[in-house]
């Protein structure tokens, strides 16, 4: 058993170590609702127990183990995620606002673009051991934030065209929206669909013929409905992890989402098995080592995560 937990000290370690942060350049007034900021603890009904509210302290134990990956890595990641996408949904809002006033500066998509790969960078350090709120329910709150490799390209310039006619879509599906999708929106030529020129697809073909300078504002509208959905996602997943609130470094040890201590370490050892997305999908698919497309020569570049940003690389180190 003590080789088990050992070996689980080291697996944790190793995933969480070297982790790169994604920080902003820019001052502003939104800062971190930093876990830290409350009790150990906790509040409520999810206080933790007075002998585990310091996770550091006294002999080594299973829970303060879990407790202490809960407080000091995960929630730590889950306060970073959220505070990121506030800022991406400032930034955004900031663009949008100056190209309804006419305002049309290359310098704040670029800053978009970078605070984009602040969150997304810090989304994946949590991708890397997704237990919890982000595995329940099938993942649909993980599905929300970021569906990679479902991203339907051609169905967000659709929403984009219908949000222009004022016709927009009452539930997106997650493959056109997220942080998926605001890559595509953030990177590419407003003068280019990625849908084929069909019938069906008439929205879009229609929408590339309006002056760039309403394009631009249209697509932004899209990337604030967009931001405002991940940021409410984004507070929900804070809102499991903070101490003050739901308290989950609490529900590791507590038997009310896992029965036995046994369970929540299996759970987190399972979680960790998310490295074999790295494996299979981020590397394997794109180098032919795994089948995943139809290329004959069996190599599938383009099916690279992050190919429009360029991230590819530093996302496999986030994770």
């Amino acid at each position: 058993m003590k080789h088990n937990i050992l070996s689980l000290v080291l697996i944790v370690g190793a995933v969480f170590a070297g982790v790169v942060s994604g920080c902003t350049e820019y001052t502003d007034d939104i800062q971190a609702p930093s876990v830290s900021q409350g009790s150990p603890g906790g509040g409520g009904s999810n206080v933790l127990p007075p002998d585990l509210q310091k996770p550091n302290d006294g002999e080594f134990s299973e829970e303060r183990m879990l407790v202490n990956i809960g407080l000091n890595v995960i929630s730590k990641n889950v306060d970073e995620f959220y505070l990121e996408v506030r800022r991406l949904k400032r930034d955004v809002t900031s663009r949008c606002a100056k190209l309804k006033a006419g305002v049309s500066d290359s310098s704040q998509l670029v800053r978009v673009q970078e605070q984009w790969k602040n969150a997304m960078l810090a989304y994946h350090k949590l991708d890397a051991a997704p237990i919890g709120p982000l595995s329940d329910s099938s993942g649909d709150l993980a599905s929300n934030i970021y569906s990679w490799p479902f991203i339907n390209s051609c169905g967000v310039d659709l929403e984009v065209a219908r949000l222009h006619k004022a016709k927009p879509s009452q539930d997106i599906a997650v493959s056109k929206k997220g942080l998926g999708a605001l890559e595509y929106l953030l990177y590419t030529d407003i003068s280019q669909t990625a849908c084929p020129n069909s019938f069906l697809n008439k929205d879009a073909f229609e929408w590339l013929k309006k002056e760039e300078s309403t394009k631009q504002m249209d697509r932004c509208a899209f990337e604030e409905k967009i931001t405002t959905d991940l940021e409410e996602r984004a507070k929900i997943l804070f809102s499991h992890w903070d101490v003050s609130q739901k308290n989950y470094s609490k529900t590791l040890i507590d038997g009310s989402r896992y029965k036995t201590l046994k369970e929540t370490i299996n759970a987190m050892t399972d979680s960790l098995f998310a490295i074999e997305v790295i494996k299979d999908t981020k590397l394997g698919i794109p180098l032919g080592l795994i089948k995943g497309c139809e290329e004959p020569n069996g190599l599938c570049p383009l099916q690279t995560e992050h190919i429009l940003s360029g991230l590819a690389l530093e996302s496999i180190e986030a994770q």
